[in-house]
């Protein structure tokens, strides 16, 4: 069983792959990449860390492709020269100094990269210092579940940084709680599990499964999707949205086991469907699962969670 919804997640995993390629060829040269890559995005000057980062995490096995690797190359110098605090590109380099959730996602995507590794180093090592049990979303900020639970599914895969996920993934255990949103709570469990799986027992998640589908139809319109995340950045309230669907889908791959036999139970298998079929159907970015505007970080999530179907 678990076969075709591995060929069904390949198949929209190849197709993301296809819009990327398209966003490359039409994005203007000496070009970074910003947070949304419809039409629009793809037309506009605008660049930021989050989106250049997301662009390296998400076209890794692009780097053949002539346009997708002329701009990982851009992105990449780029995302360097901030780290040192040394790029013509001011609001880069002040992110990358305060930023915890953008410093995060910056060593991500140069960790991956032979040449890059000075500069990484550097970036955990801010994300080190800045750390109070868990992360808040600026450097001297309070920490918060959401922050922290992203920072560590970024930094997850260093070996320099399994003291801090340690530490990390304690603090969230404490704080998991208090966590009120039911997407939220579901987010940070998975990230627990991701990070220390001999530490969830298989019934947490189903019971936060559970608690989600009462909640929900209790209250159809409480909770939004996507889930925003909202922060403070210099006064202003920024966002990272994360489809709900694929906060569901990706604790029901937990829950599954080889077999995925959650994933065919009627809600996994409707969701599933429907985020796969939406995939499948694009050639280029325009609007996301949720019918929002196609933000990159939407995509990376869904690749990531379609790659343990």
């Amino acid at each position: 069983m678990s076969r075709f919804l591995h060929d069904e997640a390949v198949t929209a995993i190849q197709q993301i792959d296809t819009c990327l390629e398209n966003y490359a060829a039409g994005r203007k040269a000496a070009l970074c990449v910003g947070q949304f890559v419809d039409a629009d995005g793809r037309d506009s000057e605008h660049a930021g860390v989050y989106g250049t980062s997301a662009w390296l995490l998400l076209t890794g096995n692009l780097k053949s492709h002539a346009q997708v690797g002329r701009l990982r190359d851009e992105c990449a110098t780029l995302l360097r020269a901030a780290a040192r605090g040394a790029s013509q590109n001011a609001k880069f380099n002040s992110d990358l100094e305060r930023m915890v959730l953008k410093i995060a996602y910056a060593f991500a995507a140069l960790s991956g990269l032979s040449d890059s590794q000075a500069e990484a180093s550097l970036l955990l090592e801010r994300l080190f210092k800045s750390q109070n049990k868990g992360w808040g979303f600026a450097v001297d900020a309070a920490p918060v579940p959401m922050s922290t639970a992203i920072t560590v599914r970024l930094i997850l895969e260093s070996p320099a940084a399994r003291d801090a996920v340690s530490k990390a993934v304690a603090f969230l255990r404490s704080a998991l709680s208090g966590v009120s949103n039911p997407y939220n709570r579901l987010f940070v469990l998975t990230t627990i599990a991701r990070a220390e799986p001999n530490t969830v027992k298989r019934s947490e998640p189903a019971v936060a499964v559970r608690e989600l589908y009462v909640r929900v139809a209790e209250q159809p319109t409480r909770f939004p999707n996507p889930t925003i995340i909202d922060y403070q950045d210099n006064s202003r309230t920024r966002y990272i949205r994360i489809p709900s669907d694929i906060i569901l889908i990706e604790a029901l791959c937990l829950l599954s086991g080889p077999w995925q036999m959650y994933l065919y139970a009627h809600t996994g298998w409707r969701i599933f469907g429907y985020l796969t079929n939406h995939t499948k159907s694009l050639q280029n970015f325009d609007v996301d699962p949720t019918g929002n505007r196609a933000a990159i970080g939407t995509y990376m999530y869904l690749q990531q969670t379609l790659q343990w179907a």
